[in-house]
């Protein structure tokens, strides 16, 4: 039977129709971003079971992909006396509390999903659900010094792909990288230490801006006595209801940044692109102002410079031959006080 004219041209419709509603999902989609993976460890330092558990976790946190967070919060069951615990109780067991798992330790949570006690927290299956996703929103952090005695965490959330996210969180926690102190359990360095909440006890909500658009909130602290400053940074977390992940980033470790110097968001996103990341031999560092003179240092995680170099053109690459391999710290400084951070990896 041959087709009418109606019927091939209502035909063709429903062809081009389809088409079209496919090619918006792959745009909307290659729009996105991946994901970051942050591990979240409630853990105590007066927990015989987490010193057994905690190294294993450690090792198979380090074979992670660059980029892979973690925080770790100190609750104060079962163990009230846990010196980080004391540091800040409330924040802590806020945190246990907002998973339901408060009361045991070690515990995990992988992108908002609760780890079973049970599971093997050696094994990299405990990452692989988590790994591979996309996100509508990119997130960006900075952490800048306020004077002598204050913090500032900047986030830009930005909108980059359509979704149909409702009920979204902001949570933003202040952590410092490692803690130098002999336990009661044995631990004589705690990782990524959680200090305060810029948020507070309870995450804040908020709505995500338009695709191409982005939120940005600004929150501040006050500098404790007990923290070392130049090993904090800022992590920050969007989260749906039931706290599944939807997007999380970290600011580079403040380091030695001297007062009165910022690293704003604006530097941040724009000023400069450093890749590849991971690296190995050699970086390139593109800016968008190649005509300011400008000096490159490479921090480790104690804040040291390792390797710095002149910046003198747009587009320039840098040697890192004899660097040991590990996560660094690339700063930009220029025009007599922008300071530009990014973690980059050395492989």
């Amino acid at each position: 039977m041959i087709p009418s004219p109606i019927t091939r041209w209502l035909t063709a419709f429903f062809v081009l129709f389809v088409l079209g509603l496919l090619q918006s999902a792959g745009s909307a989609r290659a729009q996105a971003v991946s994901q970051v993976v942050l591990v979240e460890h409630f853990t105590n330092t007066r927990c015989s079971i987490c010193f057994n558990r905690n190294p294993g976790f450690y090792a198979n946190l380090r074979q992670q992909p660059t980029g892979t967070l973690h925080i770790a919060y100190h609750p104060s069951s079962p163990y009230r006396l846990c010196q980080f615990s004391q540091q800040n109780p409330t924040e802590n067991d806020a945190r246990t509390n907002f998973y339901g798992i408060y009361g045991s330790t070690p515990r995990l949570v992988v992108n908002g999903q609760v780890i079973p006690s049970g599971q093997n927290y050696a094994d990299p299956a405990v990452f692989a659900p988590a790994q591979g996703q996309v996100s509508p929103l990119a997130v960006q952090v900075a952490l800048t010094r306020l004077g002598a005695d204050s913090l500032a965490a900047t986030v830009e959330i930005r909108t980059v792909a359509a979704h149909t996210l409702t009920g979204t969180t902001l949570y933003v926690a202040l952590a410092e990288d490692t803690v130098f102190y002999a336990a009661p359990n044995g631990e004589t360095r705690h990782y990524d230490v959680f200090r305060q909440a810029f948020t507070g006890a309870a995450p804040l909500a908020f709505v995500p801006a338009p695709v191409g658009s982005a939120v940005t909130v600004r929150r501040t602290v006050a500098v404790r006595p007990d923290w070392a400053v130049p090993r904090l940074y800022a992590l920050a977390m969007v989260q749906q209801p039931g706290g599944r992940m939807v997007q999380a980033g970290a600011s580079a470790v403040l380091g030695t940044t001297p007062l009165g110097l910022t690293a704003s968001i604006e530097t941040l996103t724009s000023a400069a692109e450093i890749y590849p990341n991971p690296a190995h031999h050699l970086l390139t560092i593109r800016r968008a102002n190649g005509s300011l003179p400008a000096t490159a240092t490479l921090l480790d995680g104690l804040g040291r410079a390792i390797r710095q170099w002149p910046l003198s053109g747009a587009d320039e690459q840098v040697s890192l031959s004899g660097v040991v391999p590990g996560t660094y710290v690339v700063r930009i400084q220029a025009g007599g006080g922008v300071v530009e951070h990014r973690r980059i990896g050395v492989q």
